[in-house]
């Protein structure tokens, strides 16, 4: 389909001790998929990517929540729930190679 594009954005944030992604249309949602009331984009603890490993990632499933330890290069995994500032990775979730 030329000219097609995602109408969804990859947003970034920290949660505890994951970097957390998400592909949602607006930064209001990407704050609800991680439950989070704060503004973290406007203090800068949350900004959109254009990574092409990570944008695939989240692309696949918008609206869901991948994470991984930060700066471990690991792979993103699917999230299943973040409660205060802790978040639970999916025991059998996808795991999905990024950079």
């Amino acid at each position: 389909m030329p000219g097609s594009r995602s109408p969804h954005k990859v947003f970034v944030t920290q949660i505890g001790f994951h970097e957390t992604i998400v592909a949602a249309h607006s930064q209001r949602a990407a704050l609800e998929a991680w439950g989070i009331q704060r503004n973290l984009f406007s203090i800068g603890r949350a900004y959109d990517t254009r990574d092409a490993a990570i944008c695939a990632v989240a692309l696949a499933a918008p609206g869901q929540v991948f994470a991984r330890p930060i700066n471990s290069g690991k792979p993103f995994r699917l999230v299943s729930a973040i409660s205060e500032g802790a978040v639970t990775l999916a025991d059998n979730g996808p795991s999905t190679e990024s950079k």
